[in-house]
């Protein structure tokens, strides 16, 4: 399935079509049932009010009906504004390996053109199996990146020029209906009144071995992601030179939004456990307070690892002599010297991603690999993969000439995981029978003809053995 191919035409591709007429007509029959059962059923629902709180909730219904009004106006004017505007590869199709480059003809000007934001993300779309047997349709970002820009006059126009650097390794367009890869290239420009907001399905394919190995040496010698990063207050991380090499700052706060979204889900899920659970506690008493205790925990480990992502931060010192990292939780300092000779590696992987309307973003870590196989993080938080590159790239130049990748580098990438401790799977097994355990015990309080069951079973059974 290649949206992207279906709109292409030549080297253009157009973006994704908005259809304004379905918001505006989910908009007016919204509007239409809510009005209509105001206007008929206008003193049931007042009595409603009164006879349950509840109900009340359904005084947010206009607002989210004018909501929707204002929403199609503004993708209306929008299209209306700056029209279909189809941008330029070259070369066509992109490619993964290689480069993924063309240009965008805009009625602004260069001032304007220089605030846009553009993103290209490989997504994964595909069914998942749950235990239940149920499918649920997953949308999964498994690369991001920023471009580097380039804005020039063009006759009456401004040209928006853009590069990427896909890796080597990406999946390309296609696969199944059920299971297949998009490759969204997006837009966006602030404008008075409506802003420009555009996603393009651009065909991408494998670069050849001759594309890739220029690439390769090209990126470990440029730089032109990190300058832009570097002259923004509050960057990821704050990079400064030491007597002994180069210092990236990862500082306190660094994940709060997810740190504040752990800390309500875990204190939603804490109040939750104690109210619900508190009605079983007369008939069930036992399993109630098992089921409250294993609910309580996990929201006590969501909030302190919220927690943890708020009040951490990392210091990771590169010098010739290899890499010292400084960790400070909770007021406790954690140290960790790494020598040259004992570092194989510097990888770059995908630590969280997230996707909300048109507007993708992935973030990633950096881990050092050691000479024995063991990952150590020296970086968090880092918004693309261009980005994440270029951190990783001013570590290997910190570290000096003479140092080279392991050699145990093949043997580390085939290594399997370590298996869970035979005590994590033991206590797992041992806490799930036990809410069969206290069941039954709850059950036979409640009917002791049960009990007296039970009793004679096991009696049956040991006299029998």
């Amino acid at each position: 399935m290649q949206r992207g191919s279906k709109q292409s035409h030549g080297n253009k591709v157009f973006p994704q079509r908005k259809y304004f007429w379905v918001t505006w007509l989910f908009a007016l029959f919204w509007n239409a049932f809510v009005w209509v059962t105001i206007f008929l059923a206008g003193d049931k629902l007042l009595d409603s009010f009164e006879q349950n709180p509840v109900f009340y909730f359904f005084v947010t219904f206009p607002f989210i009906g004018l909501w929707l009004v204002l929403l199609a106006i503004k993708e209306t004017l929008a299209g209306l504004k700056l029209g279909t505007k189809a941008l330029v590869l070259d070369p066509f199709p992109g490619q993964v390996g290689g480069y993924v480059k063309g240009y965008l003809d805009l009625p602004v000007s260069v001032e304007v053109a220089n605030r846009a934001r553009v993103s290209l993300a490989c997504i994964h779309h595909y069914y998942e199996r749950k235990r239940a047997g149920d499918n649920d349709w997953e949308v999964e970002p498994i690369w991001q990146d920023y471009a580097r820009k380039e804005i020039c006059n063009f006759g009456k126009m401004v040209r928006l020029n853009f590069t990427f650097m896909p890796p080597e390794g990406l999946p390309v367009n296609g696969g199944e209906t059920e299971d297949y890869y998009e490759w969204e290239l997006h837009i966006q420009i602030p404008l008075s009144g409506v802003d420009f907001d555009q996603v393009f399905f651009i065909p991408v394919e494998v670069a050849d071995e001759r594309t890739i190995t220029k690439l390769a040496d090209y990126k470990s010698t440029a730089s032109h992601v990190i300058a832009d990063k570097e002259n923004k207050s509050g960057a990821i991380p704050v990079i400064t030179k030491t007597p002994v090499g180069i210092q990236f700052y990862y500082g306190y706060g660094r994940s709060v939004t997810l740190a504040i979204l752990l800390c309500c889900i875990g204190g939603g899920l804490g109040i939750f456990s104690y109210f619900f659970f508190d009605d079983f506690i007369t008939f069930l008493p036992t399993t109630a307070r098992l089921m409250a205790f294993l609910t309580g925990f996990i929201a006590l480990i969501l909030c302190a690892f919220g927690v943890f992502l708020a009040t951490n931060n990392l210091t990771v010192e590169v010098g010739l002599t290899g890499v010292k990292k400084r960790q400070r939780i909770f007021g406790i300092t954690l140290e960790k010297i790494i020598y040259v000779n004992n570092i194989a590696d510097i990888e770059v992987k995908k630590n969280a991603s997230s996707k909300s309307g048109n507007t993708t973003r992935v973030w990633y870590q950096l881990d050092l690999i050691t000479c024995d196989a063991k990952r150590i993080g020296v970086g968090d938080s880092l918004e693309g993969y261009g980005y994440a590159n270029e951190i990783k790239q001013k570590m290997i130049l910190a570290l000096g000439n003479n140092w080279r990748p392991g050699i145990f580098h093949e043997q580390i990438e085939k290594k399997p995981q370590p298996p869970f401790p035979s005590w994590v799977r033991v206590a797992g097994k041992l806490f799930s029978g036990s809410f069969f355990f206290a069941f039954l015990y709850d059950v036979s309080a409640k009917f002791p003809q049960i009990k007296i069951f039970l009793a004679k079973m096991i009696s049956l059974i040991s006299d029998g053995s």
